[in-house]
C-alpha cells in the first residue's frame, strides 16, 4: 500500500496538529476560553473561537475590543480602552450575535477525566522533552515539538502549579490540578484558520460599528466568511488542550494555540497574552451510572519490533476485559475473555478489544486497536527546512530535505518532481507556503 505524508515550510514553519482518539469518552472543547469567571486586561486578544464565562466577564483596557463573541451567565462588562464603560445585560440590551449574557446555563465545558489523563502520562514515562511526562520536574526552556506518543496525546500532568517561562515550546494535553501560568512562548507556527472562524466577526466589536475586511479582523482573514489563508503566529507557549484546576494567567505575548479551560478560581489574563482557538477532542467522564471506556495504548499501527499494550480505566474499582482475537470481550457474553492484570507484549498481527465492568454500572462502550508487524511498509518520514526562515524583497532561502522510505517527491509552488534528498534556491515575491509532498 502506498502513503503519501506532506510537510511545509512557510520561510517561517507551518504545523499542523492531529490527535486520533485511543478510544474512552470524549468530549469536544468548542470554546478558546471557558472558566467560571473571565477577567482580562491589557492587551489581550482572543481569536478565531468564543470565550465563555460561567458567572460574570469583565474586558479591561485595550483588551475590550480585541475578541469575537463573547457569552456569559452573567454580565459582560468593558472598562476604559475604545469601548468605554459599559455593562451589558444591565444598562445595555445584548445583541444576540456577538455578546450573550445572563445566559442559565452558559455554554458548558468538557468534564475531563483526570484519571485517564494521569495514567496516560505514566504510560508515556519519559516522553515529555526527555522527561516524565507526569509532574515534569524541569520547567525552564522546555522545547518540545512532538504532540502525540504512538498516536496517543502527548500528556503534560502537573498535580501542583506549573509556572512556564519565555523560551518554552510544548504541545498536546496539559492538566493541572493547580493553576498554569505562562510569561511568554517561544514557538512560531503557521497554521490555517478554522474554516468556520469568520462566524466569530459578524458584527463589531464591542466598541460597535460594522464588520469590515480590515479592522479588528482575525490574522488572514480577506472579508466575510474567508479564512483560508495562513497564518504564522510567534511567541507560542502550547498547542494544544489546557485544562487548569484553580486558574490560568498568560503574561508576557504568550500565544496559545488551541483550547483553554478550568474548573475552579478566576481567569486572568493581562501584558498581551493570545489564544488561537481551534477545537480539540479530550477525554471526558462517562455518562452518569456508566463505566468508563478503557483506554488501549498504543494505538493501532504497524510495527517492526513487537509492542507493549497496557489497557486503562478512569472509573475506580472497574474490572477490564479483553480478547486479543477480536471478538466480543464481554465476559457475560463470551466467558473466554480474559480479565486484565498488567500490560502484555505482541509480535503478531492482533486485534485487541476492551470493555470494562463494575457491578451496579451500566458497562462501558467497547475499545479496539489493532496491531500489525509483517506485509506493510513503512511510511515515508521526511525533514524539510526553509534557512533563512524569512527574508526580505529580492532576497534568497535554500530548501533542504531528506527522506527515508520514500519513492517520489515533490515540492508545489511550480517545483515540481525532486530528488528523494536535496536542497534548492527560492526567491518568492511574497510570503509562499512550500509543501513537499512524499510518496512511499
Amino acid at each position: 500500500m502506498k502513503r503519501s505524508i506532506f510537510q511545509t515550510v512557510v520561510l517561517g514553519i507551518f504545523a499542523s496538529f492531529l490527535i486520533r482518539s485511543a478510544a474512552a469518552d470524549t468530549g469536544i472543547a468548542t470554546a478558546a476560553l471557558n472558566a467560571p469567571t473571565v477577567n482580562i486586561g491589557g492587551n489581550s486578544d482572543f481569536e478565531w473561537g468564543p470565550i465563555v464565562s460561567q458567572g460574570d466577564m469583565s474586558l479591561q483596557g485595550a483588551s475590550d475590543v480585541h475578541y469575537p463573541q463573547k457569552f456569559a451567565g452573567g454580565t459582560i462588562t468593558a472598562t476604559g480602552g475604545s469601548a468605554g464603560n459599559k455593562q451589558y445585560c444591565i444598562t445595555d440590551s445584548p445583541d444576540n450575535i456577538e455578546t450573550f449574557c445572563g445566559l442559565s446555563p452558559a455554554p458548558d465545558y468538557p468534564h475531563i477525566n483526570f484519571s485517564d489523563y494521569r495514567q496516560l502520562a505514566q504510560l508515556e514515562g519519559n516522553s515529555c522533552g526527555g522527561q516524565p511526562c507526569l509532574n515534569p520536574p524541569n520547567l525552564s526552556g522546555i522545547n518540545d515539538p512532538v504532540c502525540t506518543v504512538n498516536g496517543v496525546p502527548k500528556v503534560w500532568f502537573f498535580d501542583g502549579s506549573p509556572s512556564l517561562g519565555g523560551q518554552s515550546y510544548f504541545c498536546g494535553v496539559l492538566v493541572t490540578l493547580g493553576s498554569v501560568k505562562f510569561t511568554g512562548g517561544a514557538g512560531t507556527i503557521t497554521t490555517l484558520p478554522p474554516t468556520d472562524a469568520w462566524k466569530q466577526y459578524q458584527v463589531g466589536t464591542l466598541a460597535g460599528g460594522p464588520d469590515t475586511a480590515a479592522s479588528n479582523e482575525y490574522p488572514g482573514d480577506s472579508g466575510f466568511h474567508s479564512s483560508n489563508s495562513p497564518v504564522t503566529l510567534t511567541n507560542v507557549a502550547f498547542q494544544g488542550y489546557i485544562y487548569t484546576t484553580n486558574g490560568y494567567d498568560a503574561k508576557g505575548n504568550a500565544v496559545i494555540l488551541g483550547a483553554v479551560q478550568f474548573g475552579a478560581g478566576a481567569s486572568n489574563t493581562h501584558g498581551g497574552a493570545q489564544i488561537y482557538f481551534s477545537s480539540q477532542t479530550v477525554f471526558v467522564e462517562p455518562p452518569p451510572g456508566q463505566v468508563d471506556q478503557p483506554i488501549i495504548f498504543p494505538n493501532s499501527g504497524c510495527y517492526t519490533t513487537s509492542v507493549t499494550v497496557s489497557i486503562i480505566d478512569g472509573t475506580t474499582g472497574a474490572a477490564i476485559y479483553y480478547t486479543r482475537d477480536g471478538l466480543n470481550p464481554d465476559p457475560a457474553q463470551n466467558p473466554a475473555a480474559l480479565l486484565y492484570t498488567g500490560s502484555f507484549v505482541l509480535n503478531t498481527q492482533t486485534t485487541v478489544r476492551a470493555i470494562a465492568v463494575k457491578t451496579g454500572m451500566t458497562s462501558s462502550t467497547t475499545s479496539s486497536q489493532s496491531y500489525t508487524f509483517t506485509g506493510c511498509t513503512p511510511p515515508p518520514t521526511i525533514t524539510f527546512t526553509a534557512n533563512p526562515t524569512s527574508i526580505s524583497l529580492g532576497g534568497s532561502s535554500v530548501l533542504t530535505w531528506t527522506t527515508q522510505n520514500a519513492t517520489s517527491v515533490s515540492i508545489d509552488q511550480g517545483i515540481g518532481s525532486v530528488g528523494t534528498n536535496g536542497n534548492k534556491t527560492v526567491s518568492p515575491a511574497v510570503t509562499t507556503t512550500y509543501t513537499l509532498t512524499a510518496t512511499g
